[in-house]
């Protein structure tokens, strides 16, 4: 388990393999609750606010190649000059060579409100824009793609900062 800084907030991180259980702690100085109280039995719902906007990309901070997982479709976190690599997540070891190539980017924007933000862009909006030939292009490639898109429409989650639509405005 870790706690980390994302997006200037702290979150706790777990993998896949992490079992949570209570304990009691009398010396413990720190009370710690969750900020939403459900009822018994009442279903618990996350409510998401979807923010469009007109955009401008400013700056493109991180786009990252990685493997997929052949079984669970996630990131593959071991470093993979090896022909065998390792889901850490479901626990299947696969040859490098059977595993598709993810990509994610992280984008700097201006929004239409004059305001700044950084934007995640994950594999299915950068396959709407840039197309199939994504898993040919190295980094800086789809950088120097979004980049000279210019003026876009994004749908995005406001607390999250993940696009769900971009579309580029011709």
């Amino acid at each position: 388990m870790q706690v980390r800084l994302w997006s200037g907030k702290k979150k706790l991180s777990t993998s896949f393999r992490t079992t949570v259980s209570s304990i009691t702690d009398e010396t413990a100085t720190v009370n710690i609750s969750p900020t939403c109280s459900f009822a018994v039995g009442e279903p618990e719902s996350i409510v998401v606010e979807s923010v469009t906007s007109n955009v401008e990309i400013f700056s493109i901070e991180k786009v990252e190649r990685f493997l997929k997982c052949l079984n669970c479709k996630k990131k593959i976190i071991q470093v993979s000059s090896s022909s065998v690599v390792h889901c850490d997540r479901c626990g299947h070891t696969m040859k490098t060579v059977r595993c598709s190539i993810g990509f994610c980017a992280r984008a700097l924007v201006d929004t239409d409100k004059g305001s700044r933000i950084t934007l995640k862009l994950f594999e299915d909006v950068l396959q709407k824009v840039i197309g199939d030939d994504r898993c040919k292009l190295n980094e800086s490639e789809v950088a120097t793609r979004l980049l000279l898109f210019g003026n876009v429409h994004v749908k995005y989650d406001s607390s999250s900062g993940t696009v769900s639509e971009l579309t580029v405005n011709e």
